[in-house]
């Protein structure tokens, strides 16, 4: 939240520039991972199909386009996919997009919680697989190596073998051109990801020994080592003993015929697929950052309407069949947003409707919420038309969208649902939003997590008044915990709100919150909301 001065025509027209080449770029995200690409499906049907493939193990990126994490996790996945796209021969890597509306059912299936998730499915897949959880916080390429390891049966044919070396093996009846012996601690998977690497290599028999006694008999004083086809070791020169390493210190061994065949030495890159870009789209989207970082004190509806239209189609049908404190936190939530909204006469029928649907659900599934919502919708017209984010815009893809809309969604109800005739006894609106955040709010773990632990001083709020002042507090202790994150839109800071350019009277050494509630009371206010990106005047 930072405001920004009026912008030259030369600055305005090199904007226009960067956006369009970072938005035309390969960062808009269908993907294709390795030349493996799960399109944006409407069934489970084609993600099953690839999954039944017979003989390779499938990693599936359950992601999304706007999901914090999701952009950090990129480089993660960027380092993983130069050593995986060797070892397509076992294993496959498909990214599938939960932000997709037509593929919520699909995530729900898997019972994805939270983007991004890793699920390793064996090449014995069945409909009753799964899928086995990879963490997202550590390296994927040692996880997925010993995955395959332990799901891939022995090829005699060509001589791989994931089995670790044993004592009573002859070493003349494993050799090809090349014996490539490597030690492996338990704790690592140096072995099986060279064994990976070198798996297109005819000329290379690879084993892992895993018993040090049975490495010493074979190779002394050595951890890898290289014998040619009469048993006499090969040097081989590397830095340290890593896969990559070793890796490159043998392919200096082979014909650059056998490398160009078999892509040992090549760099491999995570190559997300362009979708196709409609020029409109992209000059509105420009259009309305500009106008955005021109004046930061306007609030948009079509931001809230699109908060709104992705909570109600894509975050809430993600759980199964919620019970407990789940269930009663959606109750709540819908029962809120039923009486404040900033929704036309269309959309809060729809919404009132919901609440009455859930009000007479005694267990609700994520499925039929979906088409209870789109049951309604489609009985009364579409509701929502907006294609934009527009105070929530960002000057890079996959900053800023979803979660800065969910924001000013929460501070419009703290603001609205202050007015008389007030529905909602104080409290209720904070403790409600911090239960959605708690269990329907899956795009940033860390992000509710440390906005579950601000929201423990909720014990003052005794008026509406406190829960506006409280909400506005959280929210700049979080931009403060957020301050240079690598989700940061570098033109949006998060900086503590309002600045002074915006309300003079708000800080004078300390904040003045009379002054903030006015100032907050004011811009979020349903009456000030711009229709600005939305089709026409009344919204849709």
């Amino acid at each position: 939240m930072a405001h920004q001065g009026k912008f030259s025509k030369i600055t305005q027209l090199l904007l226009i520039g960067a956006l369009l080449f970072a938005y035309s770029s390969a960062e808009v995200k269908n993907h294709y991972i390795y030349g493996k690409y799960v399109k944006d499906l409407k069934r489970f049907d084609a993600l099953h199909k690839a999954l039944l493939a017979p003989n390779v193990s499938k990693l599936v990126v359950f992601s999304n386009n706007v999901c914090d994490d999701c952009t950090i996790f990129e480089e993660t996945l960027q380092i993983a996919s130069r050593k995986i796209k060797a070892w397509d021969r076992f294993v496959r890597v498909y990214f599938f997009d939960c932000s997709q509306e037509t593929n919520v059912r699909v995530c729900q299936e898997f019972d994805i919680r939270k983007e991004p998730s890793l699920l390793f499915f064996p090449p014995h897949y069945t409909d009753m697989t799964r899928g086995i959880v990879l963490s997202t916080t550590e390296p994927i390429a040692p996880q997925v190596a010993a995955q395959v390891a332990i799901n891939t049966k022995e090829d005699k044919k060509d001589g791989v073998n994931f089995k670790p070396l044993t004592a009573g093996e002859d070493l003349k009846s494993l050799i090809k051109k090349y014996l490539l012996l490597i030690f492996q601690k338990n704790d690592t998977e140096v072995g099986t990801m060279t064994l990976l690497a070198l798996s297109n290599v005819p000329e290379i028999t690879v084993r892992i020994v895993k018993d040090a006694a049975v490495m010493e008999k074979q190779a002394p004083g050595l951890k890898v080592a290289l014998f040619d086809s009469h048993l006499k070791k090969v040097n081989l020169s590397f830095k340290e003993e890593t896969s990559e390493d070793i890796v490159e210190s043998v392919s200096k061994l082979i014909s650059r015929k056998a490398r160009r065949r078999t892509g040992i030495g090549k760099t491999h890159y995570f190559q997300p697929k362009m979708v196709d870009t409609i020029d409109d789209y992209y000059h509105e989207t420009i259009e309305m950052v500009i106008d955005t970082l021109n004046d930061r004190s306007v609030i948009y509806r079509a931001d809230l309407e699109q908060a709104l239209m992705r909570i109600l189609h894509m975050e809430i049908p993600k759980m199964r069949t919620p019970s407990g404190m789940r269930l009663v936190a959606l109750r709540n939530w819908v029962k809120l947003i039923s009486e404040v909204n900033p929704l036309n006469t269309k959309g809060r029928t729809v919404l009132k409707q919901l609440n009455k649907w859930m009000e007479g659900e005694k267990k609700p599934s994520g499925d039929q919420f979906l088409e209870t919502v789109y049951s309604l919708e489609n009985a009364i017209g579409n509701v929502f038309k907006g294609r934009h984010y527009v105070g929530c815009a960002a000057t890079k893809p996959f900053l800023r969208g979803y979660p800065c809309a969910l924001w000013v969604l929460f501070h419009f109800l703290t603001v609205e649902a202050a007015k008389e005739p007030v529905p909602f006894k104080p409290g209720f609106v904070i403790r409600t939003i911090r239960d959605f955040v708690q269990y329907f709010y899956y795009d940033c773990p860390y992000c509710a997590n440390e906005f579950m632990k601000i929201s423990r001083g909720m014990d003052h709020v005794t008026t509406h008044e406190d829960e506006i002042l409280w909400l506005w507090e959280a929210h700049n202790k979080m931009n403060l915990k957020l301050v240079g994150d690598g989700t940061e839109d570098p033109k949006f800071h998060k900086v503590q709100y309002p600045p002074k350019e915006l309300c003079h009277e708000c800080m004078d050494q300390t904040w003045n919150n009379a002054s903030v509630l006015s100032f907050l009371t004011s811009i979020y206010n349903l009456k000030s909301l711009s229709f600005f990106g939305l089709p026409t005047m009344t919204g849709y």
